[in-house]
């Protein structure tokens, strides 16, 4: 019974973090409803810096990004940009790892009955006798 929860609670926080860092097609919506932490934008000469605390207003982005004194404020027009990425969750990811911690926990359930599940019989040397006498376990 614990074996199954722990199992259960694996999958569980394992969900939380099948993300892949893709591209946003949709900037402003994808800001807007998925309000992620950061961002990874490329600008038009191919340098690159992730935006934290992202928002869109109008045509332009407006987050944070790390700098020398710690935070900056950052507010970059989207034409400037070439690409936005952004973690996002990734359904295929998920479904594999779920599929191996499955069959991770019934390799193990099955590993366990193997040692511990099989025929329990036990030798014993009877102190009075010249011969081993086999104990069967209920």
């Amino acid at each position: 019974m614990a074996l199954a929860r722990v199992s259960l609670a694996l999958v569980l926080f394992s969900t939380i973090g099948c993300a892949t860092v893709r591209p946003v097609m949709d900037p402003a919506r994808f800001v807007a409803e998925k309000h992620p932490a950061a961002l990874y934008i490329t600008y038009n000469d191919n340098s690159s810096v992730s935006v934290s605390q992202p928002r869109i207003s109008g045509d332009s982005l407006f987050g944070t990004t790390p700098g020398v004194s710690g935070a900056e404020p950052v507010a970059v027009p989207l034409h400037d940009l070439t690409s936005i990425r952004a973690p996002q969750h990734d359904k295929s990811k998920t479904a594999l790892l779920i599929a191996a911690i499955a069959a991770g926990t019934a390799g193990g359930v099955f590993a366990l009955t193997q040692i511990f599940g099989g025929s329990c019989v036990t030798t014993t040397q009877d102190p009075e006798a010249s011969n081993p006498q086999n104990v069967v376990c209920p």
